[in-house]
């Protein structure tokens, strides 16, 4: 028995497509965001235009596939470990302090569940910072 493959003609390689899904995702997220701000700012003003949920729902599904497409097409993996630098530890534990203390200031109003919140965003924005250090590109990890 023959094995058939399926395969889409596509012009880009695995990485550019990548690449371009995971920058429609930052850009659909800006703007979702940002639509959301202008919203709540002037109520009407965004939605006479253009439906939020709507958007939100394009977000997220470009969000996921921007999620599952590594796994589909695995990148090759040529980079090396380094160890994390103390100084770049310590930024991200003040970014994660500072937005801590910043998400405390602004809603220590609404009781208990900031005691929850506060240090859920410290931790977020720390796992954030720290994702984006261990996934740097090569030529920035060599000029360091």
């Amino acid at each position: 028995m023959k094995k058939i493959t399926f395969s889409i003609p596509w012009p880009l390689s695995p990485k550019e497509t990548r690449e371009i899904i995971t920058f429609a995702f930052q850009v659909f997220l800006v703007m979702y965001v940002g639509l959301y701000v202008l919203e709540s700012i002037n109520p009407g003003f965004v939605t006479l235009f253009i439906a939020l949920p709507h958007l939100l729902w394009i977000t997220v599904g470009i969000g996921i596939l921007a999620t599952i497409w590594p796994s589909i097409v695995p990148a090759a993996r040529t980079k090396t470990r380094q160890p994390i630098r103390p100084q770049s530890l310590i930024w991200m534990v003040a970014l994660a302090i500072m937005t801590m203390l910043a998400v405390w200031y602004r809603a220590h109003s609404i009781g208990w569940p900031i005691l929850l919140f506060a240090p859920l965003s410290g931790l977020l924005v720390f796992g954030l910072c720290f994702l984006v250090y261990v996934d740097r590109d090569e030529n920035q990890a060599t000029s360091t």
